[in-house]
């Protein structure tokens, strides 16, 4: 298991929640505009990789 649920938790809830709000217009028959949808993803898939501040390098594995 991650060591670093909770940004990985927001930044998987943050994809999921771009990504259904940009398939629900698609859906609707409405305009996506992909570049917003980019931009909003990016920052949640970084949350995914990132580590959070009471993990230590050792913990998260980065270390020996």
């Amino acid at each position: 298991m991650n060591a670093s649920w909770k940004t990985t938790l927001f930044g998987a809830g943050g994809l999921v929640s771009v990504l259904a709000g940009a398939l629900q217009h698609w859906a609707a028959g409405q305009p996506v505009d992909w570049n917003l949808v980019i931009a909003a993803a990016l920052p949640a898939i970084g949350l995914i990789f990132a580590r959070d501040n009471d993990i230590t390098s050792k913990q998260a594995g980065a270390e020996n």
